[in-house]
């Protein structure tokens, strides 16, 4: 009997252990400058915010040549606690595209090191590198969908628009969402320059309640934007409720 409870206690133990441990995230993990002159300063804040049950700790941030990392304001995040890392880009000297990044690394047992970045095309006397211009350029109608209070097992759709903006063909290779409670579908995968296509975002509140807020990604044959994320939101309550 004494065996079994120490097994049981072991048990026990372990779950906690698992279930209670620090957790980072970002407000987002990819920002896109857009066009700047030659020699502009630019600076944008990620926000850190630990959603998980036991004390984060920042440990080292690293960046990459050609941009700067100030030390967050916190290294010492609480539960449900958030802190600022302000991250700043010199552009004197460089030109056509830029991305980079800089390097999270944490206590956080499931993602210790995350890598942040961001992405900028700089200008010439205001004007785009000729070589950049020649490439296929994405373009989005929006980057947030917010579906606003959603009773629960509605289903709603909304539309994103993309264009190419380039000189070139523009393959739109998927949209996709780690969440399945999406139907993603897009009308048209090749766009030539000028084109436009209409991607459609049809969400499913069955099973669901409470605050959603997760992401749909767009991978596409831009260079310098392969990724694109939409942010997407909502607020899923129960028929009496509405």
């Amino acid at each position: 009997m004494k065996t079994f409870a120490n097994i049981s206690l072991f048990i026990v133990l372990l779950a906690v252990s698992i279930i209670a441990q620090p957790k980072i995230e970002f407000s987002e993990e990819n920002y896109d400058f857009g066009n700047i002159n030659q020699g502009d300063v630019v600076s944008h804040e990620y926000i850190i915010k630990n959603e998980g049950t036991e004390k984060l700790s920042l440990t080292n941030i690293k960046a990459t040549c050609g941009c700067t990392a100030a030390q967050p304001d916190k290294k010492e995040l609480n539960p449900g606690e958030s802190t600022k890392l302000k991250v700043t880009f010199d552009s004197a000297g460089r030109r056509g595209v830029q991305k980079k990044y800089v390097y999270v690394f944490s206590n956080d047992p499931e993602r210790p090191q995350v890598r942040l970045s961001f992405v900028t095309q700089i200008l010439i006397d205001g004007e785009l590198d000729a070589k950049v211009v020649k490439e296929p350029q994405i373009a989005l109608s929006k980057k947030e969908i917010d579906f606003g209070n959603v009773i629960q097992g509605e289903i709603k759709t909304e539309q994103i628009n993309v264009m190419n903006r380039g000189k070139t063909d523009l393959h739109i290779k998927g949209v996709v969402s780690a969440a399945d409670f999406f139907e993603l579908s897009i009308n048209k995968q090749n766009l030539k320059p000028g084109e436009v296509a209409s991607i459609s975002v049809k969400f499913n509140s069955k099973d669901l309640s409470g605050v959603i807020n997760t992401s749909i990604t767009i991978l596409s044959s831009d260079k310098v934007r392969q990724q694109e994320n939409i942010i997407v939101t909502a607020n899923v309550i129960k028929g009496e409720e509405s």
